[in-house]
C-alpha cells in the first residue's frame, strides 16, 4: 500500500510537467491544425484498440464509457488530453495576452490563479479544482519561466525536488497514521496531498522541470520515440472499465 501511495504522486507531477513544457515552448511557437488532427486520430485509434483488447479478455463497457473513447467530445470535464487540446487550440489567444503583460501584471495573474486553484484547495479544502483552469494555470507558469528565463536562477533544483519528494512521503505516512488510528473508514491521503493542484505537487513539478531545463542533454531519437507514446499510454490507462 505504501509503495502505491509513494509512487502514485508521480502521475500528477507528470501532468503538471507536461503543461509546463507546453507553456514553455508554445509561448514562442504557433498552433498547427495538423498536430491537433494527428493527436486526436492517434488517441482515438489507440482507445479503440485498447477497448477491443479489453473486451476480448472479459471486460465490459457501458454506453457512456464507449462514448468517452472519442476524445474532446464526451470526456472534456475529466480528461487530461482533451483539456490539453482545448488549451492548445486557445494558445494563440493566450500567448497574445501573456506577451502583452509586463512582469508585474504577469506575476499578479499567476498569484491570483495559484491562490484560487492551489492555495485554497490545499490549505482550506475548498473545491476549486477544475481541469481546464488548472491546465491554463500550469501553461501560464511554463510560459512565465520561458519569458523571464527562470532557469538562470542559481538554486539547487535537484536537491529541492528530492526534498519535496521526501516531504510528501512523510505527509503520506502521517495521514495514514491519522486515518488508521482514528477513522479507518476513510482514505484521505490522495485528496489531501496527491492532487495535481496541491502545493507540494505543484512545487515538486516546477522544481523538477527547472532542474532538467538546466541540464545540457543531447537529443536521443530512441528516447524521443518512446517518450512520444507515453502520453497516449497514460490516457488509455485512465479509461473506465467494469468486469463482466
Amino acid at each position: 500500500m505504501l509503495f502505491v501511495q509513494f509512487m502514485s504522486i508521480g502521475g500528477k507531477v507528470g501532468v503538471n510537467i507536461f503543461f509546463l513544457i507546453s507553456g514553455y515552448f508554445m509561448i514562442n511557437s504557433s498552433m498547427k491544425w495538423r498536430k491537433v488532427f494527428q493527436l486526436v486520430f492517434q488517441i482515438l485509434s489507440i482507445n479503440i484498440l485498447v477497448c477491443i483488447f479489453l473486451s476480448a479478455i472479459g471486460y465490459s463497457y457501458g454506453f457512456k464509457d464507449y462514448l468517452k473513447i472519442i476524445p474532446l467530445i464526451f470526456d472534456v470535464p475529466e480528461s487530461f488530453i482533451s483539456n490539453y487540446i482545448v488549451v492548445y487550440l486557445l494558445s494563440p489567444f493566450i500567448n497574445k495576452a501573456l506577451k502583452s503583460f509586463n512582469k508585474k501584471e504577469y506575476s499578479y495573474l499567476l498569484l491570483v490563479l495559484l491562490i484560487y486553484f492551489c492555495m485554497l484547495h490545499t490549505f482550506f479544502n475548498q473545491k476549486t479544482w477544475h481541469y481546464m483552469g488548472w491546465a491554463f494555470t500550469m501553461y501560464c507558469v511554463g510560459a512565465y519561466i520561458r519569458k523571464y528565463d527562470l532557469s538562470k536562477l542559481n538554486w539547487h533544483f535537484g536537491w529541492i525536488s528530492i526534498g519535496f519528494v521526501i516531504l510528501t512521503w512523510v505527509e503520506i505516512l502521517l495521514l495514514d497514521f491519522i486515518v488508521f488510528k482514528f477513522d479507518k473508514s476513510q482514505s484521505i491521503w490522495c485528496f489531501a496531498i496527491g492532487d495535481a493542484n496541491k502545493i507540494n505537487i505543484f512545487l515538486l513539478a516546477v522544481s523538477i522541470f527547472l532542474y532538467f531545463l538546466r541540464l545540457n542533454i543531447r537529443c536521443i531519437k530512441s528516447v524521443n520515440y518512446v517518450g512520444g507514446g507515453v502520453l497516449h499510454s497514460a490516457y488509455c490507462y485512465g479509461m473506465p472499465i467494469t468486469i463482466s
